[in-house]
């Protein structure tokens, strides 16, 4: 029941009841009748507070949405009702938040995504707040880095130092330029470098031709261990005679991989991250044939 009986006689008035769906020790079982307040503001509350049960939060939500799920004329509706985008904030803002759920909000959000204008605040700030969480699975985040289905102003706005750090390693080899020279700063600035040194060929130690620079500078992009400086230049300067001696001979992606693979795990001994490497060989091998 919306703002029903039970909510006019329990509380004096609506700021009444958006402190009780602040407090920590309101009980599940009122938070899950404050979830059926007549007050956006309440019901967003009920959304951010930590001990709201799951059953609850599922209740603030549709289950699915989207052109196979519904009627076109239901997901304009929602893409329009900034109600609905409040809600999906205060959930992305509850820090006991699970994987499950953000994962589920992903889904909910994937069908609009391609639909969202620049202007459209309530939409681009739950965009925002999904892209900056270090809490959501990969799962979630990587539904921002689909080209195929996210406009490029969202990538491109996304593409910033507060972004999750596993998103700007997609992004950096998204189809748009300016999305990726966005990332490849953002992460930079992550890793609190301000300033980007470009490839010199004094600190190169032979004569390398144009073409192989380029793969010098994905090898760079790439950096597993984060650091920007002379020293690592040189040393993926060091991988390049074997990675090019491979391209030469036709190497697969797959192949390469498995070597940046081993380059991580055996020389370098950081954690490796596959989903990023992959992307990067990808774009080696894609280079080398054109």
């Amino acid at each position: 029941m919306i703002g029903g009986y039970h909510d006019i006689m329990k509380y004096h008035g609506p700021k009444e009841m958006s402190d009780a769906a602040k407090s920590p020790v309101t009980s599940q079982e009122e938070l899950n009748n404050l979830a059926n307040s007549e007050y956006i503001f309440v019901r967003v509350a009920v959304a951010e507070n930590p001990n709201t049960p799951v059953h609850t939060l599922s209740r603030l939500i549709p289950e699915k949405l989207g052109n196979t799920e519904k009627l076109k004329a239901d997901h304009d509706k929602w893409l329009e009702n900034n109600d609905k985008w409040k809600i999906v904030g205060g959930l992305l803002r509850n820090p006991k938040l699970s994987n499950e759920f953000f994962i589920k909000i992903a889904e909910l959000l994937k069908p609009v995504l391609s639909d969202i204008a620049p202007r459209a605040f309530c939409p681009i700030n739950v965009i925002k707040m999904l892209s900056k969480s270090n809490s959501a699975p990969t799962e979630a985040l990587l539904i921002l880095a689909d080209a195929s289905n996210v406009p490029k102003h969202i990538r491109h706005m996304i593409a910033e130092p507060n972004t999750n750090e596993v998103l700007l390693k997609h992004l950096v080899t998204d189809p748009s330029e300016k999305v990726q020279r966005r990332a490849i700063n953002a992460l930079r600035k992550k890793v609190e470098v301000t300033t980007i040194k470009p490839i010199e060929l004094e600190n190169i130690q032979r004569p390398v031709p144009k073409k192989q620079l380029r793969i010098i500078q994905l090898l760079q992009l790439w950096n597993p261990n984060m650091i920007n400086t002379d020293e690592n230049t040189n040393e993926y300067d060091g991988y390049l005679p074997e990675i090019i001696r491979m391209l030469d001979a036709g190497v697969s992606q797959k192949d390469l991989f498995k070597h940046m693979k081993r380059i991580v795990e055996e020389n370098m001994r950081y954690p490796f991250d596959r989903d990023f490497t992959k992307k990067i060989a990808h774009e080696i091998v894609k280079f080398w044939k054109e």
